[in-house]
């Protein structure tokens, strides 16, 4: 009995042992990355050719495990994300500009940036990870095999080999009676040729006609879906081609219709109306790249590793698609097997903003580290898709319209612009604001708040950085405002200014402009109007602009106050306003309470934090 304790105590202390040495060996490497000063931490160009489903889910995956290994700086400062979406004489530039740029190290996105960039890294030879590529060993940058002297010793990487053979033998599962499949695909692409050749065998094998249809580029994508339909395919695969891959919707759009399934390589796709998707998981080859780059950022060599083929495959399919097809279309019991290895879907979210610039740029970093925060993964629990109006204005019921086509499960609605056309439009759908102005002043909520809204808005403290001024000069009589007339939040702050002035007795003077080339002439006139300090409010195209009205100011000697801090590292005299970083992390975690099943009627509207900043 004795001899029996004795052992037991020595497997037992042999546990404990070891995982004491696991815990000692992560909590230094978490230290590390907890100490470690903003300066400290690498750069890192990250580049993607376009944006699909797919390789959105394989840069998230790498932003997530790079965070976890310590090399994501708070706010991604260290991490620069490039994406000439899919114009090769952008990709050719933005590469040039990555190689001669001050970057640590580059991760490559998808075949074609693997190509494009290494191609300009020839003489730079900087440290380059890949990931997202069909086959690595065929893609023509110097990798000749698996093995570590088989390829360029700066570079490391891994390859994914999309499953063609199973997706074509699924298809025929699920109707046996198929014979004609289409397939849109551009020749000039390795990765796309690669799965082709293995598309034809299979068909061959399997009595199956590939009909195929040229498109060299997106444009070309519709005509080459509709010669399709005319030839009478019987459904449509999109394989690894980034052309067809990025023009998903549309092929998927223009074959329902014509009442023609589309199959394809990526399980994400069925929340696009695909009948089904076989694919890796991006979300975690993306992670496998990450783990790469970390590992050589650690100290390993690029030159040591061996470049394996990950396919963490994954299958989804489309049940509301499969009921719309005649009966030769059906489940099998292998395809209930497979069925019954997958979790639920992932939440698909539409973020759509009126423009792009750096502030709303943090905002949307800081609601991806909210949701993530929040328990959730990217690729997993949630995808996000990014819709832009450019800063037109006519633009945005367009993207709306085909946002609520698409029919995600949550939109997220940037800037107070977005949240009016959105609240219009969107009834159905949960929708959560952020960087949008008080619904109740914008009068939104008069008839009641939707039960399907909920969100963070500002309360432009232009009262207290009115205050900030007469401090800053206690002889101060008269403050110039400039603002466009046409957005809701501007004229809630210089209403909100005016009774400020009011009460100070300080005269507020006025300028409006419609677009940014107006702003020299509207910054000039207020200062020659008597102006003896501006104030700037969270209007879109004036803060958009700032560099040029505080170039005018300056000259003329007039300090400028702003309600947003990371201004006054531009040139600002003081600022009290939101983190627009902070902002985007309530809102999303506030999203995640909506992904986790809480009616947005049951959630607050609220105000974001103000912060203050003066220039010391």
């Amino acid at each position: 009995m004795k001899r029996i304790i004795k052992d037991l105590w020595l497997a037992i202390g042999l546990i404990i042992l070891t995982a004491s040495i696991l815990l000692v060996s992560d909590w230094g490497q978490r230290q590390a990355a907890a100490s470690r000063a903003p300066g400290d931490y690498p750069s890192i160009a990250i580049m993607q050719i376009t944006s699909t489903t797919l390789l959105d889910a394989h840069v998230a995956g790498i932003i997530s495990r790079l965070d976890e290994r310590g090399y994501y700086a708070p706010g991604g400062t260290n991490v620069r994300l490039y994406n000439p979406q899919g114009d090769f004489g952008t990709a050719n530039a933005i590469a040039r500009e990555i190689a001669n740029g001050p970057y640590d190290m580059v991760i490559t996105s998808s075949t074609v940036a693997l190509q494009v960039f290494a191609s300009a890294n020839q003489s730079a030879r900087k440290i380059h990870v890949f990931g997202g590529v069909t086959d690595p060993y065929g893609a023509g940058v110097g990798i000749t095999g698996k093995e570590p002297h088989q390829h360029p010793p700066h570079m490391a990487g891994i390859g994914t080999f999309q499953p063609v053979r199973q997706t074509f033998v699924l298809a025929r599962e699920l109707n046996p009676n198929l014979k004609r499949v289409g397939v849109v695909w551009n020749p000039g692409e390795q990765c796309s040729e690669a799965c082709m050749n293995i598309a034809w065998a299979v068909c061959e094998e399997l009595g199956i006609d590939l009909v195929e249809a040229i498109a060299m580029n997106t444009s070309e994508v519709s005509e080459a879906v509709r010669s399709l339909i005319g030839r009478r395919v019987e459904a449509i695969w999109i394989g690894g081609d980034s052309v067809a891959a990025s023009s998903a919707s549309l092929i998927v759009n223009l074959a329902r219709q014509a009442g023609i399934p589309v199959f394809t390589n990526d399980h994400l796709d069925v929340l696009i109306g695909t009948l089904f998707g076989l694919g890796a998981n991006y979300f975690t080859v993306g992670e496998h790249t990450a783990d790469v780059a970390a590992d050589i950022l650690d100290g390993a060599s690029p030159a040591s590793f061996r470049i394996e083929n990950v396919i963490p495959e994954r299958f989804r399919l489309n049940h509301e698609v499969l009921a719309s097809l005649d009966n030769n279309w059906k489940i099998s019991t292998h395809v209930h097997a497979l069925l019954d290895d997958q979790t639920e879907g992932i939440c698909q979210i539409a973020v759509i903003s009126l423009a792009d610039y750096p502030l709303l740029d943090l905002n949307k970093e800081g609601l991806r580290a909210g949701l993530l925060e929040s328990g959730l993964q990217s690729g997993e629990d949630f995808i996000i898709r990014e819709y832009s109006a450019q800063g037109d204005m006519g633009k945005l019921p367009m993207i709306i319209d085909a946002v609520v086509g698409e029919q995600p499960d949550l939109i997220i609605s940037i800037t107070t612009p977005v949240l009016l056309a959105v609240a219009q439009k969107v009834k159905d759908i949960p929708v959560v604001f952020t960087v949008a102005s008080d619904p109740e002043k914008l009068n939104l909520f008069a008839d009641g708040r939707p039960p399907n809204i909920c969100g963070i808005h500002d309360d432009p403290p232009v009262d207290k950085l009115l205050a900030m001024a007469i401090d800053f000069d206690n002889s101060i009589e008269a403050v110039g405002i400039i603002y466009d007339p046409a957005q809701m939040n501007s004229l809630i702050a210089v209403e909100k200014l005016r009774e400020a002035g009011s009460e100070h007795g300080v005269a507020i003077l006025e300028a409006t402009v419609n677009t940014s080339s107006e702003l020299t002439l509207a910054t000039e006139s207020v200062i020659m109007r008597g102006a003896q300090a501006l104030i700037l409010s969270t209007d879109n195209l004036v803060l958009a602009s700032f560099p040029a009205v505080h170039k005018v100011a300056t000259a003329s000697g007039i300090p400028v106050f702003v309600t947003e801090p990371d201004y006054v590292e531009m040139g600002a005299a003081g600022a009290i306003g939101e983190d627009f970083y902070e902002w985007g992390r309530e809102t999303g975690r506030m999203a995640a309470q909506v992904i986790a099943g809480t009616p947005p009627s049951e959630l607050p509207v609220m105000a974001t934090r103000l912060y203050e900043r003066i220039d010391p």
